[in-house]
C-alpha cells in the first residue's frame, strides 16, 4: 500500500462508527476495491445523527466537524443499519452526495435514504418516508416485505433470491438489473 500514488479519501456515514467491526464487511470491501484500483484509502467515520438539525442546537462544532469530513470526501457510502436514530443525518449525507455530484453507495437501508432523499427533493414529495419509520407516512415510498413481521426488529432482511415483476420490460431499472444479472453469471 506504499507504493499506491493516488488517494480517495470515502465517508462512511453510519450510526455505529464508535464500534470497531461493526462494518468490518464493508470496510475490507473499500480497502480492497481501493488497491485494485491503485488508490489509498483515507476512510473518514461519519456519526450520522452529527449531521442532524439537532445536533447543530445541542453541539454546533460536533455538527460542522462532521460536515466538513463529509465535505472534504470524494466518496460516500452509508451502509446498512437498523432504527430511526440518525436516518435523517444519513438522507442528508445522501442528499448532499447527489447535488454535488460525488459517487455515492447506499447499502440497505443506505440505498433506502437515498430513494427517500430524491423522493422528498427531487420528486418534491413532501413527508417521503419509508414505512418502517413512519407508518403514516403520506408518500410510502420503502415499504416492508410482505412477509416481514412489523413486530421484530433486527433478523427481518430477506436472504436468497426473490421474483422480480417488472411492468415494463424496456425500463431503464429492467435493463439493468439484465446487465448486473448477466454479469454476475458470467463470473461466477
Amino acid at each position: 500500500q506504499d507504493r499506491l500514488l493516488k488517494e480517495v479519501t470515502i465517508a462512511l456515514v453510519g450510526k455505529y462508527t464508535k464500534l470497531a467491526d461493526a462494518y468490518t464487511s464493508v470496510v475490507k470491501a473499500l480497502r480492497h476495491s481501493s488497491m485494485a484500483a491503485s488508490h489509498k484509502l483515507n476512510l473518514k467515520y461519519i456519526e450520522a445523527s452529527d449531521l442532524e438539525e439537532e445536533t447543530q442546537k445541542e453541539n454546533p462544532v460536533r455538527y460542522h466537524e462532521a460536515w466538513q469530513l463529509l465535505c472534504s470526501s470524494n466518496g460516500v457510502i452509508i451502509p446498512g443499519g437498523f432504527g430511526i436514530r440518525g436516518l435523517e443525518g444519513k438522507i442528508k449525507a445522501a442528499q448532499w452526495a447527489r447535488e454535488n455530484k460525488v459517487p455515492f453507495l447506499g447499502v440497505c437501508l443506505g440505498l433506502q435514504c437515498a430513494v427517500i432523499e430524491f423522493s422528498r427533493n427531487v420528486l418534491g414529495w413532501h413527508g417521503a418516508h419509508s414505512t418502517e419509520a413512519e407508518p403514516n407516512t403520506p408518500h410510502p415510498v420503502v415499504i416492508e416485505m410482505p412477509e416481514h413481521n412489523p413486530g421484530q426488529l433486527g433478523g427481518t432482511m430477506r436472504l436468497g433470491k426473490r421474483k422480480t415483476i417488472f411492468k415494463d420490460d424496456n425500463s431503464l431499472l429492467s435493463n439493468v438489473c439484465v446487465c448486473v444479472c448477466v454479469c454476475v453469471c458470467e463470473h461466477a
